[in-house]
């Protein structure tokens, strides 16, 4: 399967909830980290995503991948996710860890927040699929 056949199947809610607040970029970080693998499998905790696989798949340059990539995990290891839990009212963060790699390697690596890895895993409640091509281009959270 090329890059851009690559398909995202996601546990509805997390992602969709009021309390997700996440920038596109983010948004399309936790996409593209989820299309990697086989909705079939596990969901590691930590993954590690390269500048040219997300280039390829985003349909941008490595250079603006490069910045999109680095910046994008920064603002979603700082991002948080608001749930309720029974009477509780639960705020996490979307990432525990986060790593660049050296010069010229163009790669992060990063540990999902145990709630949300959780979250991701959870397709108990339904989930959808679809193309990672349709989000690509996309600019904002909203769209």
């Amino acid at each position: 399967m090329s890059k851009c056949e690559l398909k995202v199947t996601e546990s509805l809610g997390l992602l969709d909830r009021k309390g997700a607040n996440l920038s596109g970029i983010c948004q399309k970080i936790v996409l593209f980290s989820i299309s990697k693998v086989n909705p079939l499998d596990p969901l590691p905790r930590e993954q590690t995503i390269t500048v040219k696989d997300f280039a390829e798949a985003m349909g941008m340059d490595e250079k603006n991948a490069y910045r999109h990539l680095y910046d994008g995990i920064d603002s979603l290891y700082n991002a948080s996710v608001k749930f309720k839990e029974g009477d509780w009212e639960i705020e996490t963060r979307w990432v525990a860890t986060k790593a660049k790699r050296s010069k010229g390697s163009g790669a992060i690596r990063f540990k999902w927040g145990e709630e949300v890895h959780a979250g991701l895993c959870n397709v108990r409640n339904g989930f959808k699929s679809y193309q990672l091509r349709n989000i690509a281009k996309l600019d904002t959270s909203h769209a």
